[in-house]
């Protein structure tokens, strides 16, 4: 029964996502590994300014088993208009355990977030204000970038880990 209310919850999100002042977009990262392609949403402010803005990659909860992208924007649908179209939001969608083996969803976000600081600029986001972040396993996924990035030349800004 879960799995039926996910299209419902993508749905509100992306409703609420439009509300605010916000559209949704789609960018494909290649797995370095070369076995499979990562799935990444891009929530774009409509009326953007012409500076680089910030981007905020966020990774969802979940246990690493179940979950969405998309999940990892619900609790930040009520604080997109708080943004006031002054940040970029990209969403990873990793893939989930037991079909995928450990350390996929690792391996999935950090190749994510290498994309993502390598289009930064094509993105029209600022490539030294970038911040990672998650909820419940998508904030253990966060803290695995926030190690990770510093030692592969990607200076985060910020990393923020709710409920980890």
């Amino acid at each position: 029964r879960k799995r039926d209310l996910l299209p419902l919850s993508s749905i509100f999100t992306r409703f609420i996502m439009w509300r605010n002042g916000f559209k949704e977009e789609t960018m494909w990262v290649q797995s370095s590994k070369g076995d499979a392609k990562i799935k990444v949403y891009i929530m774009r402010p409509i009326k953007a300014s012409p500076a680089p803005l910030p981007l905020v990659i966020l990774f969802h909860g979940g246990g690493m088993v179940e979950g969405s992208a998309m999940d990892a924007a619900m609790p930040l649908c009520g604080v997109l208009g708080a943004f006031k179209h002054r940040a970029v939001l990209a969403s990873v969608e990793y893939r989930l355990a037991p079909k995928h083996k450990f350390p996929a969803a690792i391996e999935d976000c950090i190749d994510a977030t290498t994309a993502l600081f390598a289009s930064a600029e094509s993105l029209g986001c600022d490539p030294k204000n970038i911040s990672v972040g998650g909820m419940s396993a998508g904030g253990c996924l966060a803290a695995v970038l926030h190690r990770h990035c510093p030692a592969n030349n990607m200076q985060l800004r910020f990393c923020a880990i709710f409920c980890p």
